[in-house]
């Protein structure tokens, strides 16, 4: 928290920089209008800081960083133009956007009215003052700004072409990010940290989140079941977590196809049963050979006595056996190892991965 005060401080200090927000971890955003001219120096302060630049355009760009395991959100702006993305004859001229950016309430306002065409009657004062000064627009339709009821004949276009206008975006993106998804597989022993690192970072990005494993399962309760029958023919029961596997897998693949980040909860083969020798040892490998690889294993790793102490589900040595065996398993497979005990370092550099283009 002290490191994201400083950083506010130093930026609400600029002259031009106006804040608009509290300093508040996730789910809060702490935005920021950052006039153009200002910007360069607004971006060298969050660039020496380290906070990864997680969208970028030349008027926006939005900054993330996790301290003290709290995620941290600055949002600079200085083009409001994105609240009428849906609407292509409006475009805010500089000095709209400044007047925007000094009215945090009539920002609010506009943002509000922009995303429906809807408005409060108390609301209606600000909009058409705003809306009928023809030097806060590049491109209106004048018939708008001369109307003696501009907001309500604006509001009932923006409702009418808000639908056709989200259509279109949507259609572009599906196109834009086909065939662009990315999976993370998170494995290390019970206790290592992976549903903390899922549950942090699927705060920074829109994800999917797919179970991997041998527990949780649709059938779960039959399978428990028939694990209990005093023979050796109820090891077969096995063969329904790899089927469901698969099917959770193939789900995986499909939303890599149509552009999603997947985050893998565990992975087949490199779960407790990579400590097995013979038989069932040599059947978790084949499991692990033949299931599709994702983009990237993360493995998390610290000191056993660290992982024993977050869940005491295994002993000493098969925290150390899994670790090892797991690093070997998937050498030959993209993967970066994480300290678990650096929680923020380990965060912020796996924020950075998923942003990598």
């Amino acid at each position: 928290m002290d490191e994201a005060l400083k950083i506010f401080k130093k930026l609400s200090d600029i002259p031009g920089i106006i804040s608009h927000s509290k300093v508040l971890p996730y789910p809060k955003d702490i935005d920021f209008f950052v006039p153009i001219k200002i910007m360069p120096l607004a971006k060298k302060i969050f660039e020496e800081k380290q906070y990864i630049c997680v969208f970028s355009s030349i008027h926006h760009y939005v900054y993330y960083k996790f301290i003290g395991g709290d995620l941290y959100l600055f949002d600079l702006c200085s083009d409001y133009n994105f609240y009428f993305k849906t609407f292509k004859n409006l475009e805010i001229s500089e000095e709209g956007n400044i007047k925007m950016g000094k009215d945090l309430s009539l920002n609010k306002i506009i943002k509000k009215f922009s995303k429906k065409g809807n408005f409060s009657p108390s609301d209606q004062p600000k909009l058409k003052e705003f809306f009928t000064q023809k030097e806060n627009f590049i491109n209106f339709p004048s018939y708008i700004v001369d109307s003696d009821d501009c907001v309500s004949l604006l509001g009932n276009l923006i409702s009418k072409k808000r639908i056709l206008g989200l259509f279109r975006l949507r259609v572009k993106n599906f196109f834009t990010r086909l065939n662009k998804g990315k999976s993370y597989a998170f494995i290390g022993p019970d206790g290592s940290g992976k549903g903390l690192f899922i549950n942090s970072l699927k705060n920074t990005k829109s994800v999917k989140i797919q179970y991997m494993g041998d527990w949780f399962f649709g059938l779960q309760p039959l399978y428990s079941m028939l694990l209990k029958f005093p023979s050796p023919m109820n090891r077969f029961v096995y063969i329904f977590y790899f089927i469901e596997n698969i099917i959770r897998r193939l789900k995986v693949s499909f939303w890599v196809l149509i552009g999603e980040t997947v985050f893998i909860d565990r992975f087949p083969g490199t779960n407790t049963p990579i400590i097995l020798k013979g038989f069932p040892g040599f059947i978790n490998k084949i499991i692990f050979k033949i299931m599709p690889k994702p983009g990237l294993f993360v493995i998390l790793q610290a000191k056993p006595e660290t992982v024993r102490r977050r869940k005491k589900e295994l002993n000493l040595r098969q925290i150390e056996e899994i670790q090892i065996n797991q690093k070997k398993l998937i050498s030959n497979y993209p993967n970066v190892v994480i300290n678990t005990e650096d929680l923020d370092g380990s965060l912020n550099y796996l924020l950075k991965k998923l942003y990598e283009n």
